[in-house]
């Protein structure tokens, strides 16, 4: 065993929760507004699908289902 992680989606979603989560939490520190927060989320993640060539369909959250509407 080489005690590395094989990169699967789960795992490379997982590492994406805990960055977006210790993101989120120093903007709060730095005073930002929870629905700029949020908003800022929203255009992260599809700036990633983006990158990874997804559909920006496939990404669902209630700020990015909102802006769609």
């Amino acid at each position: 065993m080489s005690g590395t992680a094989e990169l699967t989606p789960q795992v490379l979603g997982r590492a994406m929760d805990i960055a977006r989560a210790a993101y989120e939490e120093a903007l709060r520190r730095h005073g930002m507004l929870a629905g700029t927060i949020a908003l800022i989320s929203v255009y992260a993640e599809e700036n990633l699908a983006e990158v990874n060539g997804e559909d920006d369909a496939a990404i669902s959250s209630p700020v990015a289902d909102s802006r769609r509407a």
